[in-house]
């Protein structure tokens, strides 16, 4: 390494140490910081219906504590860019006419609120992105004055999400308590954080997660003629790409194989834009599907939240995603559709209980078995559920607001 490059890596090393140290008297003010009035104040910083179940136990259960006083301060959904939304759309809908007392982010004015004066003792985020939140609502900001909390958007299921944590010190070095959905989550974060850790600035807990545990107790009873395709946003092999292009005609002509199928294609939002971005589509193609969409009677649902889609769904089609966990908790049949990412330990659990497709042939074959009845994985599925790893995520909401009560 030439002198120049050796001097410009130890300035940029010293650069972002002093970006940790500097971070470090706001999370030790929060840490000492005592409750502000008789009750707990919590915000949930929220945007986006489609991954509101992940946090709508926690707020729902504290809307019934005595203890608690929740708040829901809603921002603009971010745009197809993934950047900070400018302008209100569903989202507002979506919440204001859920829960009362909800509070805009942003007024008429465009002028974000003053989130330091409503005092809350401890502040959840939906999303750990601070792009997608103003500026005096990011991580950095709050920080100063508030305990920062997360659960994950997402349950981590391939070891090449791991890095998530890693690679976001701008947002997790704000966080005063993780609360991990799994243990390779948490043990990144314990890794990242250790120093914080060890001094009691930064905390790490294991608590399962709060958003399965509606589906532990769901009636494993159901219509199998109600399916429903997940297919992935992006061809990105490095996050498990999607087959959409390559399923998307078979899909359709599954109504014609079957009289009585009720499918449902539920795709990110962000799928449409992105194969249009990226060539793999044209605007007048994805046009024309969702005109045989609806010939069909093909029903197409890219908002409502993801935990009533699923409790709907006889069998889930799907491309590598965190909501794999949520069906399975049911113990209903999923047809996997494999991609190379290697799966994280509680995944590979699962995969023993899965029906693991390698093209359109095979997913044709097991819907066709499942609706003779022949669903010979189902005891599989009952018998990994009983497992400790499993049983974890009941009551995971309650034991988070406990941990709160703590301070």
């Amino acid at each position: 390494m030439s002198l120049v490059k050796m001097v410009r890596h130890c300035l940029g090393h010293v650069k972002r140490k002093m970006e940790d140290w500097m971070v470090v008297p706001y999370l030790k003010a929060a840490s000492e910081r005592g409750i502000y009035g008789a009750k707990i104040k919590v915000a949930f910083i929220v945007h986006e219906p489609e991954t509101w179940d992940k946090l709508q136990p926690v707020y729902e259960r504290m809307s019934l504590d005595d203890q608690f006083t929740p708040r829901l301060i809603i921002v603009p959904s971010f745009d197809v860019n993934l950047s900070l939304g400018t302008k209100y759309g569903y989202e507002l809908e979506f919440f204001s006419n859920k829960y009362k007392d909800v509070i805009c982010a942003i007024n008429e004015h465009g002028t974000t609120i003053d989130l330091k004066s409503l005092k809350f003792d401890f502040v959840f985020y939906q999303d750990p992105y601070n792009a997608h939140y103003p500026k005096n609502i990011k991580s950095n900001q709050v920080v100063k004055y508030s305990k920062i909390c997360y659960v994950p958007y997402g349950y981590t299921i391939s070891e090449n999400f791991a890095d998530l944590i890693a690679n976001n010190k701008a947002f997790f070095r704000n966080v005063h308590t993780f609360f991990s959905a799994n243990k390779m989550d948490g043990l990144n974060f314990e890794r990242m954080y250790a120093s914080n850790i060890k001094r009691g600035l930064q905390r790490i807990r294991y608590f399962g997660y709060p958003c399965l545990e509606r589906y532990t107790d769901v009636s494993t009873e159901f219509e199998l003629n109600r399916i429903t395709w997940t297919p992935r946003w992006t061809y990105d092999p490095t996050v498990g790409g999607s087959h959409f292009i390559e399923y998307k005609d078979e899909f359709v002509h599954l109504v014609d194989d079957y009289d009585d199928l009720k499918l449902l294609l539920r795709p990110h939002p962000m799928m449409f834009h992105n194969l249009v971005q990226t060539g793999r589509m044209t605007a007048e193609e994805v046009a024309d599907y969702k005109r045989i969409l609806t010939q069909k009677n093909i029903e197409m649902d890219i908002n409502s939240p993801i935990d009533d889609i699923l409790e709907k769904t006889g069998i889930l089609i799907t491309d590598i995603s965190s909501i794999i966990v949520s069906y399975f908790m049911m113990g209903r049949p999923i047809i996997y559709c494999n991609c190379e990412l290697p799966p994280s330990s509680e995944f590979a659990e699962m995969l023993e209980g899965i029906y693991v497709a390698e093209n359109w042939k095979d997913v044709k074959k097991y819907i066709d078995e499942l609706r003779k009845g022949n669903d010979y994985l189902k005891e599989k599925r009952c018998g990994i559920l009983q497992r400790k790893s499993f049983n974890v995520h009941r009551n995971s909401a309650e034991r988070i607001l406990d941990d709160l009560k703590g301070g």
